[in-house]
């Protein structure tokens, strides 16, 4: 086992464990979060805001999730008991486990108990692919998990959460942004998109947001396809067979940590198998000029209903 000297080399900490889930916001990554985030050992953390503010290859960026983020969870410090949040301390931690934590009482002591641990870190990002170069510099061996679902889906899903309307670009949501005809523009988009987005309406801007992602993954078509530390996963296949799903991380991910699941995986198995995705209609026609066609190309390419 590594011996690890604190503070000191961040980036070595991170090395050959670290795993990130991404995706387009409603495209399924806090289920598929919650269910990798709960097995053993494993530490999890669900959007981190540093991860979008960070510059790309940031040397700080390692030393503040571990400092700032990871110590505490393996402290038991700064968690969240609040049971509606997603990041819920209890969705990835059993009490028993989260008490032992409790008694840890000194730095020190909080090192050797992951050293002995020997963990793998998680971290639930939203819309990261264009970030994934510079991530993949600065945590060695790193697992991209980019989980895409159906367009019409993601669009509808978002709007009814009252995204991509003027109000909610320009209030600061949207973390990382250039101004563009007095509206906020996501930095991401390419340079067309760039110059239609602030005239747009919403369910344009969601079309268009879905694409630049949509289309990142390490595959197209097929689960698991291409290269080992980068997979595309399709939400609408996870849900149906989340159990086939989790064998494949447990086998795939990182094999010399023996990952396992716990009473809390079985229970967000569970939920999902009882959970009914609701299916929204179409919505090609609503889409403007020049978003409709790219979005309706990449839906084809996709296999997804138009």
């Amino acid at each position: 086992m590594r011996k690890y000297l604190f503070p000191a080399n961040y980036q070595d900490v991170f090395k050959n464990r670290m795993v990130i889930i991404t995706g387009v916001g409603r495209s399924g990554t806090t289920i598929l979060g919650k269910v990798l985030g709960s097995m053993a050992p494993v530490y999890y953390l669900f959007e981190p805001a540093i991860m979008k503010l960070f510059l790309p290859r940031s040397k700080a960026l390692p030393m503040t999730l571990f400092e700032d983020y990871f110590l505490p969870l393996i402290q038991g410090r700064n968690v969240n008991y609040r049971k509606n949040d997603w990041d819920y301390i209890h969705n990835y931690m059993s009490p028993k486990d989260l008490r032992l934590r409790q008694k840890i009482e000194r730095r020190k002591d909080a090192m050797e108990f992951f050293e002995q641990e020997n963990p793998v870190f998680i971290i639930k990002t939203t819309e990261a692919q264009p970030l994934k170069k510079a991530m993949k510099e600065i945590f060695k061996g790193v697992c991209f998990i980019h989980i895409a679902r159906n367009g019409n889906d993601v669009i509808s899903s978002a709007l009814m959460r009252g995204w991509f309307t003027d109000e909610y670009i320009n209030s600061g949501m949207v973390e990382r942004v250039e101004k563009r005809k007095g509206n906020n523009v996501p930095w991401y988009l390419d340079e067309e998109s760039k110059d239609y987005f602030p005239t747009w309406q919403p369910v344009t801007r969601a079309a268009c947001v879905w694409r630049h992602f949509a289309g990142k993954g390490a595959c197209e078509l097929q689960d698991f396809a291409g290269m080992r530390r980068d997979w595309q996963i399709r939400y609408e296949n996870f849900i149906l067979q989340p159990e086939i799903y989790l064998q494949k991380f447990q086998e795939l991910l990182y094999p010399q940590f023996s990952l396992k699941t716990t009473k809390i995986t079985r229970r967000h198995l569970k939920a999902i198998k009882k959970f009914s995705p609701r299916q929204y209609p179409s919505l090609a026609s609503k889409i403007e000029y020049p978003e409709k066609d790219k979005f309706v190309e990449l839906m084809e390419k996709l296999r997804y209903r138009v």
